[in-house]
């Protein structure tokens, strides 16, 4: 019986598993998350969740799940990836085995790299949202540290709760690898208008834990105390699996432009793999977008079951 394996149930993952029913491919399909959650919305956890406790909508209901006979195995982790076996080892020691795999393990938040960043909160899933709504309390002070799109939006959100807000950005402007300039300005002004404080230039040097808050040091013996910290300085690929299976990685799982990997019978797709892109001369490069990991799921899928397509879509 064909037998496709799906590691990851984000956006990626969960469209990819939607899609190969929406085909009318009847094989089996099994779909491993390693959140005790049904698979659901990302964008809202630095929104809606945040401001006014709303929880993210599921990408796809448990009943669904069962009438499109799609097996979901959530709160899952997937130790190895046994190739010449095509077989998945779960860390129950529980073996899949696979006809074709596909890995969308996503990315996870970038760690600080100073010492005490382990006082550093982060914003990657919903357990880690939660943790930041119940932070969210009238007069407290949040330092950011980062002022990419999630760390704005993290000061939006906290401003809209009533919090103090310091953004410690070390470029010299906000969004710098995002937006032009002039763009940035008119971003930056808008949030100093609703009261967030934007510090550029920063560089970090630790941060220590003092009382019930803490202390952020910079350089030049300037510091700044906060109640609690957060660091929005990206995301990078989850590629450990990949990388211990041999596969070829090259700042995320490296795909073809049939979203496989440099084995046959694994492809990749979502924020974990980086691809030749059609509008930069075949140029490498990951992308982390809802939109782009949904279009590259359903190219690999249709890949996955040969029907041959390439990935063009230009998000």
């Amino acid at each position: 019986m064909n037998s496709l394996k799906i590691i990851g149930a984000g956006e990626a993952g969960t469209r990819a598993a939607l899609h190969l029913r929406e085909t009318g491919w009847d094989g089996e399909v099994t779909l491993i998350g390693q959140e005790p959650y049904i698979p659901y919305e990302r964008p809202p956890l630095s929104k809606t969740l945040l401001t006014k406790g709303i929880i993210p909508p599921a990408l796809v209901s448990k009943e669904k799940l069962e009438e499109l006979c799609i097996n979901f195995s959530n709160n899952t982790l997937v130790n190895e990836i046994d190739r010449p076996s095509r077989c998945l080892i779960l860390e129950n020691d529980v073996v899949l085995p696979y006809q074709n795999l596909l890995i969308a393990t996503g990315a996870s938040a970038r760690k600080l790299t100073c010492p005490g960043s382990e006082h550093a909160l982060v914003l990657r899933n919903l357990e880690d949202s939660l943790v930041l709504r119940s932070l969210l309390i009238p007069k407290k002070h949040l330092i950011l540290i980062g002022a990419g799109f999630i760390g704005l939006e993290l000061a939006a959100g906290a401003r809209m709760d009533g919090c103090r807000v310091t953004v410690l950005e070390a470029a010299s402007r906000v969004l710098g690898r995002a937006v032009p300039a002039e763009v940035a300005e008119v971003i930056a002004n808008e949030h100093q208008q609703q009261g967030v404080e934007i510090i550029c230039n920063v560089q970090l040097e630790q941060i220590q834990l003092l009382g019930d808050g803490y202390v952020v040091q910079l350089a030049e013996d300037k510091s700044i105390q906060g109640d609690f910290v957060v660091a929005g300085i990206g995301a990078i690929p989850e590629i450990a699996l990949a990388e211990a299976a041999g596969l070829q990685t090259e700042n995320g799982i490296s795909v073809d432009s049939f979203m496989q990997t440099s084995d046959p019978n694994i492809y990749a797709a979502g924020d974990c793999c980086s691809f030749p892109h059609p509008l930069y001369g075949r140029q490498r490069m990951r992308l982390e977008m809802w939109r782009c990991a949904r279009e590259q799921a359903k190219c690999a899928v249709q890949n996955m079951i040969d029907t041959p397509q390439e990935f063009s879509t230009v998000p």
